[in-house]
């Protein structure tokens, strides 16, 4: 709630809100006025109603309480348990140490070491920090806000482009995290001339994913500091101060930091085998949890949806059988429950996936799945060669 103060919070409250909805006197602490001199008419449209529908014969609500039973019968939190909490800490440990092994001491190995470190972190605890997944109220809040600079982003930005605008708008116009006009996914993208080699620089653009990104969110705070507002957000000053710093400290750990220690070309492969190895283990897997064929174009723009069938006709599972893909992606394997439960611990999607699978059918609607990561990332190279011309 402290997150989309000012904004239509519909789906998200309903997600993550899983068990029971905040007391009305929690809710009230959160109310703020809205000035509408200060947004578009495309925002204020935003703020008044929303695109899907969480009607109580519905999809959503339907499968929603077909887990809740699972969780009640099993006498269990939807959250994570202790194990994972103090894996964090182990995890965060290993990230810095491996860090100053490879960035500072110059080994090789500890480079590849602090990639897959960091790459399986960020997937894992990481992600699910964002999601408020792993521990209640403020802990996890301030966790995720200490953690990011080294592990994924920061706060803020991170939550306007994944918790609030990928997880709401999934594949859509709206979707922030489509790289658009880097790469053209849908055939409703307008076509760039450089579109016709996405199939082939993309895999190089991937490989160095996490700290592009980054320095693209770095640029994009700069002017952010001036107005106040990115994209359907607005910032105080000490978040917008807070933005620029913290994409700073990010640059300047994972990618300038060698070569302050060691000559250019040592500091260079350095950096590169770090960002390249964490880069693939994170930003593969999220290219093949949306853009697919199973997901192009499924979704209607000139009606309401029900929520949860929105979610489900645009992501894709793999290796949906698989624990050692469950661990490996931080349960962006199964995307479908992981956007239907954004604030479910991972760790429980495995379990609630035949759940879903079931009510999907009982509703006549598609689960798209791969049987592995390599099938699912064939599925991605078709989409963007079929979206490689006009």
């Amino acid at each position: 709630m402290r997150m989309v103060q000012g904004l239509n919070c519909t789906e998200l409250f309903e997600t993550y809100h899983f068990k029971q909805k905040p007391a009305p006197e929690l809710m009230s602490k959160f109310l703020v006025q809205v000035d509408p001199s200060d947004y578009t008419m495309e925002e204020k449209s935003k703020l008044l109603d929303t695109r899907f529908l969480f009607e109580e014969d519905g999809f959503y609500k339907d499968v929603k309480q077909r887990v809740q039973k699972y969780f009640i019968d099993k006498g269990i939190s939807h959250r994570g348990t202790s194990f994972w909490k103090w894996l964090l800490a182990v995890q965060m440990t290993a990230i810095i140490v491996s860090m100053y092994y490879s960035f500072v001491v110059g080994s090789i190995f500890a480079a590849v070491l602090y990639g897959v470190i960091r790459g399986v972190t960020a997937v894992t605890s990481g992600h699910t920090l964002s999601h408020f997944s792993l521990f209640r109220g403020s802990a996890n809040f301030w966790l995720f806000r200490l953690a990011a600079p080294i592990v994924l982003s920061n706060v803020e930005i991170w939550s306007t482009s994944h918790v609030i605008s990928h997880h709401v708008y999934t594949l859509t116009t709206e979707d922030l995290q489509d790289n658009y006009p880097l790469k053209r996914i849908q055939p409703s993208m307008a076509w760039k001339p450089w579109h016709t080699f996405q199939h082939y620089y993309i895999w190089l653009v991937y490989s160095i994913g996490l700290p592009v990104w980054t320095f693209v969110d770095f640029l994009g705070s700069i002017p952010t500091i001036f107005t106040g507002k990115h994209e359907m957000r607005r910032f105080t000053m000490a978040q917008r101060i807070e933005n620029f710093c913290v994409f700073g400290t990010n640059l300047f750990l994972t990618v300038y930091l060698p070569f302050a220690f060691h000559e250019f070309y040592h500091a260079l492969l350095l950096t590169f085998l770090a960002n390249a190895v964490a880069s693939a283990i994170v930003v593969v897997q999220i290219s093949v949890n949306h853009e697919v064929p199973d997901t192009m174009a499924k979704v209607p723009l000139d009606c309401k949806l029900d929520w949860g069938v929105h979610q489900v006709l645009t992501s894709h599972n793999y290796g949906v059988g698989s624990k050692f893909f469950l661990h490996l992606s931080g349960g962006l394997n199964l995307q479908v429950e992981h956007h239907l439960f954004p604030g479910m611990h991972y760790t429980h999607y495995f379990d609630i996936a035949p759940i879903v699978e079931k009510c999907c059918k009982d509703y006549n609607l598609p689960y798209n799945t791969s049987a592995h990561l390599w099938e699912a990332v064939q599925k991605h190279y078709e989409v963007l060669k079929f979206n490689s011309t006009k």
